[in-house]
């Protein structure tokens, strides 16, 4: 497909010469989600322009739809 994918945020801010990505791109289970995310970032959102977190299990329960609602104000 020719995307170019990184195995780490470090690795992600030295082949960008710290510069942002347009769109930065997660996979993780629902329940990882918010603790992966944000210490992955370590508060960084300056990385990217745009996070897309792909992931099930969110508005499909009541505890994930409540992941949801506290990662987006994180992420706010």
């Amino acid at each position: 497909m020719g995307l170019k994918t990184v195995k780490s945020i470090e690795d992600l801010k030295q082949k960008r010469n710290n510069e942002p990505v347009d769109l930065l791109v997660v996979c993780v289970p629902a329940a990882a989600a918010g603790e992966y995310v944000m210490s992955t970032l370590d508060g960084d959102l300056s990385v990217a322009k745009s996070l897309q977190i792909m992931t099930g299990g969110f508005g499909e329960t009541k505890k994930g739809a409540e992941l949801q609602e506290s990662l987006e104000n994180q992420l706010a």
